[in-house]
Order: structure tokens, then C-alpha cells, then sequence
């Protein structure tokens, strides 16, 4: 980049330098302006190539008026605009001649104040240079500029450039991927991405026709981790450093998914009889009630037979085995929702955590399906910390890993709170209340945690609950008090009848399933405190006594309208990464795709 087109991408800071002789004007000759692309010929208060100039006036009594607008306020129409970086306090002058300084001067900001100027006064001279050195208020210069062989032959004025490039340029190496979805995490790599003086760097999204600054999480010389913000599509990335801008290449904005059908993707749907069938694939097995659901990185599927002592496994390719080698029964029954996670990173990544309602511990599957017991003392009730065989639950249901990895929290039905335990000892470390009779748990790609009971869902902000002493959540949807239905709308006024398992999408869309209305519900747009609820798959049909009539074991496939799809019971609920939305469909004996 030259520091001419360098500079043609900064914001800020106007400067004006007038050399004026009363009323008589001098000529000047072809000056040479270090990086200028402009033509000297141009003339005073019209732009050159790129639009960037400062007028030059020299007159024969040689009076030098250096004028500078600063950034809030517009300079007059006849001026140019020169742009330099936004930490810019104080710009110094110097005027040379044969190498002696015949003067020098500073403007200086102060406040808002429109125009500051100063005036000395110069002997008629030839081959004269002026340079400008731009700083902040600790005296860090940050941008320069010098303009020579200017000089005074009398006649009629003539423009000459004086450019100000910036000395610390932002260069970027490099995305640390190219596409995302909204609030996902992006680091840019390159030099100068951060300077001590100034404000922090913005990064700027375009596509379009329109822009969009995203949330800076980190900054350093060398980085800067941004998240995709709302709003934003695929388009140019640019950085800017201190009013200084460089591009940063392309990024692809990923959007949600278009539901279109409604399958059965393993099991063969009702009546399952009592029976289990592994080993085969899709609909050639058969399930039996079918509770929690997660998903791994790799697309496969885990859910629980209720009350079976086994965890099933289903591959991306639909083909459906039997995951642990052992182990007593009762994992993730009924009471137990959303009683599964599968740890994506952290000291256990890759092992799969079950609650154990009946025994009264989280147990962990390895990869191996060897099955160990992980937080909590088996068949001993209580509220206490502690490591394994002193830590212990009341009743250990709903089960969620945070984004790192390191934490895991348990819904205590019995002792109406949450328990956290550190993943890597599998120590019960600390309890923080609850909600009474609370149900499934999922974390946000912020790290924020979301918890359901029977007529609501509560928010649980990262902040809070990485605190040393951490309050309890806060009421996020529906009315908290008892009220049950279903109404879809804003979160403040939604209905909910039981949401037992809940899943967000790579789009930070809240999936639920609604288990006692018999539908899949979504929260999109969702904020610290808003959001809206709807119904995409399933439909609700009120038997007259504020009931669902509508249930079952429908299928649908275009042109038929996703609302005619039918459930039973779903309890447990999961999206890969492609935004394919899965159900364990309990009473149907089947878990279906949504794509």
C-alpha cells in the first residue's frame, strides 16, 4: 500500500495550510511532495485524483497562515479535506530552507473548537519545505507529511499538495476462517491492529449496500477477535486502527436453515411394544421411548431408552448400536430431562455424561463405552460438595457443559438448585438456587445459560454465573407463576406446557421441545431480554379445553405445510451444524429430522 493510498483510507483530521501576502499573491514552482500522487498544478480548493489535497499559498511578503479544521466541524467549501488518525491532538509545522528552519509552529486542539491558526512570518526565499508531524496528546507522533522545493517567484498563486500519511498502517495476514453465522467468533491476525493511544479498533462489516460494526472481544497488535454481529452479510471485512483503515478480505455469513420436511430418521415409530432392535439402520431398528438427545462434533446422535440402562447411538449415515458396554439401569428416565451432554472441549472432550436419576449420579461413557461414575455418590441422596463418593445430588435431572468445557451444571430437582462441577476432577464445587420443580438445560454460543421449567424458561447471563457468589437466573420467557398453555409472540408473553428438552442452533436460535403440547418450538431474535417464539414444526389445535388435539405420528414433505406435522411427547431435541433440527420423539418410539 502507498502511503498515498494509505491515506486515502484514513478518517478525521482536516488541515488547511494557507500562505498569504496581504493582498498581493506570488507563483510558486513544481514542488515535490513526498508520496503525493496529486498534480501540482492544480488549483487552490480543487481536488486531485483522489479528492485528497491542502492548499499551499505563498506570496511575496512570505506570511505563512496554517489553519486547521478539526473533526466535528466541517471547514469551509472551498477547503480540502485532509484525513488523519483519530487519536490526532496536535499537529506541528516546521519550515525549511537549505536544510535551516526558518520557523516553526503547532496547532493544537482544544474542546470542540472549530478552527485553530497560527501566522509567522518568512523572508522571500526559494526551495522551501514544509513538513507537518501529526501527534496525540501524550506526544506520540503518528502521522507525517513534507512538501519541497517550493518556491516564491511572485504572480498568481498555484496548489500544491501536502499529504499526511499515517506511520502506523494496519496490515492484516489473515481470518481465522472465512464464514460463520451471526455471533460466531473470528480473529483477524496482522500488524499495527492495536495501538496504546487510541480508542479500541473497530471492525466493519459491508454487504449489500450496507455496514455493520461488530463487537470487539480482544485486541492486540498482532489480533482482534470480533463476533459476527446481527445483521450482518456476506461482504468486505475492514479494519480500522485509529481512524486508519485496511481491508481484511471477504467473510460468508451463514444463514439459518429453511425447514422444508419432517422424517422418521431412526426407529420405527409406534407401537415399539417393549421391544429394542440395534444394529441396523434407520427404520430397520426399533427403539423404545426415546428420552434425552445430544450430539457430538461429528454429527452422531445419543439418546436413552427410558429406563433401560443403555445409551443408543446413531451415526450421521442414520445407523443406530448400542453406545456404553455396561452399567445399571435408569440412565436419563423419564423424570430425568435432557439428562445428556457430550463434551465438545475441556479436559473431558469427547466423553459423554449421563444423569443417573435413580442412582443419584452423573456418570461418563468414554469413547471406549467404558462407564464410570463421574460427580456424586451413588444410591446416597443429599445436598453437599465434594469429590466423587462426597459430592451428592438429591435428585441429579437436566445436565449442561459450558462452551470451555471446564464447568458442568446439573439441575438437583430435590433441592430446587443448580450444581456445578468442575470437569476436570468431576468435584461438586459450588450450588447457586434454582427454580422449583426446574427442567432441561443449554448454553448459548455466548456462554450464557438457559433453564426450563414447566411454564418457563430462565436466563442465566455468563457474567452471573462466573461470579464468586452468583445469583440465581432471571425469568426470560412466559409468565414464571404457574401459567401453562401455548403462545407463540413475544418471550415476555409466550406459553409454554412442559419444554423438556432444549438445543440452540449455529444462528443462536433457542430450540425447544415442547413436551406436553406436543410441537417444537423456536426463540429467534433473542437479546439479553427479548425475543420471539413460534411453532415451526407440529401444530397446535385446541380440543376446546386449552388442550392439544393435534397429536401423532405425521410425517411431512413439500408441498404439505410444516405445521401438519405430528408428535407424541417429544422430550429431547438437538441440531447439528448444518441447522438439521432432531427430536426424540418419546411416545412414537422414534427420533425425526426436521430439514
Amino acid at each position: 500500500m502507498t502511503s498515498h493510498r494509505a491515506f486515502a483510507l484514513l478518517s478525521g483530521l482536516c488541515v488547511l495550510l494557507l500562505l498569504l501576502v496581504g493582498g498581493c499573491l506570488g507563483q510558486i514552482g513544481a514542488p515535490r511532495t513526498a508520496g503525493a500522487a496529486i498534480a501540482p498544478g492544480a488549483n487552490a480548493g480543487q481536488a486531485g485524483p483522489d479528492g485528497e489535497s491542502v492548499a499551499v499559498r505563498v506570496g511575496a511578503e512570505g506570511r505563512l497562515e496554517i489553519t486547521v479544521w478539526w473533526p466535528e466541524n466541517r471547514p469551509p467549501a472551498a477547503a480540502r479535506i485532509q484525513l488523519l488518525p483519530a487519536s490526532v491532538t496536535r499537529i506541528d509545522f516546521t519550515v525549511r530552507s537549505a536544510g535551516t528552519t526558518l520557523a516553526t509552529a503547532s496547532v493544537t486542539r482544544e474542546g470542540s473548537e472549530a478552527t485553530a491558526s497560527v501566522s509567522l512570518s518568512l523572508a522571500t526565499r526559494s526551495n522551501l519545505s514544509i513538513l507537518a508531524e501529526a501527534a496525540t496528546t501524550g506526544g506520540t507522533a503518528v502521522a507525517r507529511g513534507l512538501t519541497e522545493g517550493v518556491s516564491v517567484a511572485g504572480g498568481k498563486t498555484t496548489a500544491v499538495p501536502l499529504l499526511l500519511s499515517p506511520l502506523y498502517v494496519p496490515a492484516v495476514t489473515g481470518l481465522s476462517t472465512d464464514s460463520g453465522s451471526v455471533g460466531s467468533e473470528v480473529t483477524i491476525s496482522g500488524t499495527n491492529l492495536s495501538q496504546a493511544w487510541a480508542a479500541t479498533p473497530a471492525v466493519i462489516l459491508t454487504g449489500s449496500g450496507a455496514s455493520v460494526s461488530a463487537t470487539v472481544t480482544a485486541a492486540s497488535g498482532s489480533a482482534i477477535a470480533f463476533n459476527v454481529p446481527a445483521g450482518a452479510v456476506t461482504g468486505a471485512v475492514e479494519v480500522k486502527v485509529d481512524g486508519v483503515t485496511a481491508a481484511a478480505g471477504t467473510f460468508n455469513v451463514a444463514t439459518a436453515r429453511v425447514l422444508a420436511t419432517v422424517a422418521t430418521w431412526a426407529g420405527k415409530g409406534p407401537p415399539a411394544e417393549g421391544g429394542e432392535v440395534y444394529d441396523q439402520a434407520g427404520q430397520n431398528a426399533t427403539l423404545y421411548k426415546p428420552a434425552a438427545l445430544t450430539i457430538d462434533d461429528a454429527g452422531n446422535l445419543y439418546t436413552v431408552p427410558d429406563g433401560r440402562g443403555r445409551v443408543v447411538k446413531i451415526t450421521p449415515g442414520a445407523y443406530v448400536t448400542q453406545y456404553n458396554t455396561g452399567g445399571p439401569a435408569n440412565f436419563g428416565d423419564w423424570d430425568a430431562i435432557n439428562s445428556m451432554a457430550f463434551a465438545k472441549a475441556g479436559p473431558q472432550a469427547g466423553s459423554l455424561f449421563v444423569t443417573d436419576w435413580s442412582h443419584l449420579v452423573v456418570r461418563k461413557i468414554a469413547s471406549d463405552g467404558a462407564v464410570t461414575v463421574f460427580a456424586g455418590t451413588e444410591d446416597s441422596s443429599g445436598d453437599a460438595l465434594g469429590l466423587p463418593g462426597t459430592g451428592k445430588f438429591t435428585g441429579p435431572g437436566a445436565i449442561a457443559i459450558d462452551n470451555t468445557g471446564n464447568k458442568m451444571f446439573v439441575s438437583d430437582w430435590f433441592a430446587d438448585n443448580i450444581r456445578i462441577v468442575d470437569m476436570s476432577s468431576g468435584e461438586i464445587v459450588g450450588s447457586v438456587p434454582g427454580r422449583t420443580h426446574q427442567g432441561a438445560l443449554a448454553f448459548d454460543g455466548a456462554n450464557n445459560l438457559f433453564m426450563a421449567k414447566i411454564d418457563s424458561i430462565f436466563r442465566w447471563p455468563a457474567a452471573t454465573w462466573q461470579a464468586a457468589n452468583p445469583a440465581a437466573p432471571t425469568l426470560y420467557a412466559g409468565y414464571g407463576d404457574g401459567t401453562t398453555g401455548h403462545q407463540d409472540g413475544p418471550v415476555a408473553t409466550a406459553k409454554f406446557r412442559n419444554p423438556c428438552g432444549m438445543a440452540f442452533d449455529a444462528f443462536g436460535q433457542l430450540w425447544i421441545a415442547d413436551a406436553e403440547n406436543h410441537v417444537i418450538r423456536k426463540i429467534s431474535d433473542m437479546s439479553e431480554t427479548g425475543g420471539t417464539v413460534s411453532t415451526p414444526l407440529g401444530g397446535y389445535v385446541d380440543d376446546g379445553g386449552g388442550n392439544q388435539a393435534s397429536i401423532g405420528f405425521v410425517n411431512v414433505s413439500p408441498p404439505s405445510a410444516l405445521s401438519a406435522a405430528q408428535f407424541n411427547v417429544p422430550v429431547g431435541i438437538a441440531v447439528d451444524s448444518a441447522g438439521r433440527v432432531y427430536v426424540a420423539d418419546r411416545e412414537n418410539h422414534a427420533v425425526r429430522r426436521a430439514e
